[in-house]
């Protein structure tokens, strides 16, 4: 492998309000011992073994949860910063303040495989959603890398496929296959600028 990343994302609360200042050191020790792990894997392979940490979209949250990622950057704990808006695509990514606050890793803006969700009429909810399309992912793109991301992050790209086997409840949900045309030029500001785009 090239390296780890941590989701810290899944379920983003650690610690009790009152445990918190606590609870951000004890992050940290955590961040440090992988990034031991990692430098002791590197060494044997004869590698830098990347880390990156998946964070929330706005530095106020990380703060929230107790995630130093200032820290992680100033001691070069971390090589990429994954900035994610959790479960839903959003251009509302704060990717201009974590490119000051960690000057020293990647920063990439993270897309979603769906922008809602809904309930169907018989109440079922799960992954009843409403998909990113591909021009979504283009207007998407070029909104992280007008603001300076390094690199693009897609999140559950392949769940646009249907993954319920014939679930009855799923019939209304035509799930179609991922927009993998989208991935052409998705990373040229040029190409980017020529598509259609759905904002």
């Amino acid at each position: 492998v090239a390296g780890l990343e941590l989701d810290f994302m899944r379920s983003p609360v650690y610690f009790k309000e009152s445990d918190l200042e606590a609870g951000r050191e004890i992050m940290t020790g955590f961040v440090r011992r992988i990034r031991e792990l990692l430098n002791e894997w590197g060494e044997k392979r004869g590698k830098h073994l990347s880390l990156c940490v998946r964070v929330p979209c706005t530095l106020a949250w990380c703060d929230k949860v107790g995630l130093d990622v200032a820290l992680w950057d100033r001691e070069k704990l971390i090589d990429m910063v994954n900035v994610s808006s959790y479960f839903i695509s959003s251009p509302y990514l704060e990717l201009k303040e974590y490119k000051e606050i960690a000057p020293n890793s990647a920063v990439y803006g993270e897309m979603h495989f769906i922008i809602d969700k809904t309930t169907l009429i018989n109440g079922f909810t799960n992954n009843c959603t409403r998909k990113t399309t591909k021009e979504m992912y283009r207007a998407l793109a070029s909104t992280f890398l007008d603001q300076g991301a390094d690199g693009l992050s897609f999140f559950n790209f392949d769940y646009a496929r249907p993954h319920f086997f014939n679930e009855p409840r799923r019939y209304r949900l035509k799930d179609g296959q991922p927009p993998h045309h989208a991935l052409q030029g998705i990373t040229d500001p040029k190409a980017l600028a020529a598509y259609d785009k759905h904002y």
